[in-house]
């Protein structure tokens, strides 16, 4: 015997609302960051990384300003005239695992929670004062985005261990 749709419906609905109901909606939770353990990098995952040095810091730190789209193109300026406002010229494609080591990096020292640093305000250029580096991470992924600044004084152990991964992958030294 045939069902009319009116009493099918239901039920389909009902068993394919379930798989919904047992675990994670696609949502991430941006005050605990994203999950990585089994979990690929997201599609929309982007990062921009650039390094301010005063006029009076470190001599081993340069301007240098690295950006990486969803497309795991990697970008890469170095020198004078860098900024937040540069898109730099093509560098290499990434390999899935090295996105996959960046990706892990960011989530692991907290960069996608902006930890150690404080926000950027959009709109305003930070800049530097003479004896300190700033490093900027913008970070997008899961229809989230969050831009940080870490100056040289702060616990940013991470961010420059960032730069560092970032310039090995674009052969910068």
């Amino acid at each position: 015997m045939r069902r009319p749709l009116t009493t099918a419906l239901p039920a389909l609905l009902i068993v394919l609302g379930f798989p919904a109901c047992a675990g994670n909606t696609g949502q991430a939770d941006s005050s605990a960051g994203w999950a990585i353990e089994g979990n690929p990098v997201p599609g929309d995952f982007a990062i921009a990384v650039t390094v301010l040095p005063g006029s009076e810091s470190d001599a081993g730190h340069r301007p240098v300003r690295y950006v990486i789209q969803p497309d795991s193109v990697l970008r890469a300026a170095v020198g004078a005239g860098v900024s937040l406002d540069v898109f730099p010229q093509r560098t290499r494609r990434l390999t899935r695992a090295q996105m996959s080591a960046i990706y892990s990096h960011a989530v692991r020292q907290g960069l996608d929670r902006g930890l150690g640093g404080e926000p950027l305000t959009r709109g305003v250029t930070p800049r530097p004062a003479a004896d300190e580096t700033l490093v900027v991470v913008e970070l997008t992924a899961h229809e989230t985005r969050r831009a940080t600044v870490y100056r040289s004084g702060d616990e940013t152990v991470g961010a420059w261990q960032l730069v560092s991964l970032l310039g090995e992958f674009a052969r910068v030294r």
